[in-house]
């Protein structure tokens, strides 16, 4: 699994289950802007985001630990971009972090989430700077133009009173 974020434009299919207690998680895939203006600073740069095709094929993946309490784009995947993620389980998931924080996608970028079960997860925010703008959940943090869909969530969110935006979904745009 661990491997995928050294190709992110692949396509990648998981074949067993997979145990990730005692590894500190590195997201698969992160949140770069692609550039300098308003919108460029939305848009993921295709080099760092994940960018490939991943298919669970209804395997689990227990026990994600991500602490990084200052990061943002955390999750088992930290930024996917024009990509279908889905297919898998996610149990017993617990990520730290300050912005666009989930269990499974802190930022799905033109993107389709699909088929994912979320089981006993937990996401805790860190406030910083861009709190109160947020976006935290436990499916997907912050969702710009993407679908999610066939997904379930059983997760806590921990969020301090200066934040907002906190759900399945975090928050994002059309």
């Amino acid at each position: 699994l661990a491997e995928i974020k050294e190709n992110l434009s692949a396509n990648y299919v998981l074949t067993a289950d997979i145990d990730l207690a005692g590894v500190e998680w590195t997201p698969i895939g992160s949140f770069v802007p692609s550039g300098e203006s308003e919108e460029e600073q939305e848009t993921p740069d295709p080099k760092y985001a994940f960018t490939g095709v991943f298919d669970g094929q209804g395997h689990t993946i227990s026990n994600l630990t991500i602490n990084q309490q200052e990061g943002w784009a955390l999750g088992l995947f930290g930024c996917i971009a024009n990509t279908q993620v889905g297919n898998f389980t996610v149990e017993n998931a617990s990520v730290d972090g300050t912005l666009m924080v989930a269990d499974v996608v802190g930022y799905s970028f033109m993107s389709t989430v699909s088929n994912i079960v979320l089981k006993n997860g937990k996401v805790t925010v860190h406030p910083g700077e861009m709190s109160e703008e947020g976006m935290y959940g436990g499916i997907v943090g912050a969702g710009m133009a993407s679908m999610i869909t066939d997904c379930t969530a059983q997760a806590d969110i921990i969020i301090g009173s200066d934040t907002a935006n906190a759900g399945i979904i975090g928050g994002g745009l059309e």
